[in-house]
């Protein structure tokens, strides 16, 4: 696997000065980071070339029930940094990016600001999740990048259930949510290797197949 290594201040505002010739002359260059179905199903978003596996260190757990009863990968603080994948999209600003991710996420327009991270060159981060993707995206010579930012969420709280938890609601589930729940543990990407994941594979048998 690629190791993407950090370009330093003086790098970042060459390239800051190469971004607004690339504007006025050309596409930009945006790209989302993604770790969960969206790898294996992006739907209508419009990927480059596929899905490239040094992407950022990020944390995300298997820590949000969906509504048909999934326990979903999002990004938990305190769970351990594993490298997610991105691509390229086919998006003319990262506004336009933002709001494509929202449409595939099923996330309503008023809430793609709070739901769909975003990352503009030049832009200030505001916490450490975008800090990291910041340093990859200079790195990486991009200008956007978008992702998703659901929180974890357990019923109707959003809180964070520990592996007890998760194992203990997974293992209850019965016929189709089951079903559905299952199929996404065991098809998240190989290189998702989470904690939660590891005990859900010891316990349940869910083992990967992607």
């Amino acid at each position: 696997m690629a190791r993407i290594v950090l370009q330093t201040r003086r790098d970042r505002r060459s390239f800051d000065r190469g971004e607004a010739v690339q504007r006025a002359g050309g596409p930009m260059k945006i790209a989302c980071v993604g770790w969960g179905s969206l790898v294996w199903s992006p739907a209508d978003l419009p990927i480059v070339g596929g899905w490239r596996l040094n992407g950022p260190a990020l944390p995300v757990e298997f820590t949000r029930q969906s509504k048909d009863g999934r326990m979903t990968l999002v990004i938990t603080d305190g769970a351990k940094p594993v490298t997610v994948f991105w691509s390229e999209l086919e998006a003319t600003s990262p506004d336009e990016a933002r709001k494509m991710l929202g449409a595939r996420e099923g996330v309503p327009n008023a809430n793609i600001p709070s739901s769909i991270g975003l990352w503009q060159s030049g832009a200030s981060t505001a916490d450490a999740v975008a800090s990291v993707i910041a340093d990859w995206a200079v790195a990486a010579k991009l200008e956007g990048v978008v992702w998703t930012a659901l929180p974890p969420k357990f019923g109707v709280k959003t809180i964070t259930p520990s592996a007890d938890q998760v194992i203990a609601y997974l293992a209850a589930l019965q016929g189709e949510p089951r079903r559905r729940a299952e199929e996404y543990i065991r098809r998240a990407p190989l290189q998702i290797a989470t904690a939660y994941r590891q005990r859900i594979e010891r316990t349940l048998g869910w083992i990967s197949v992607a």
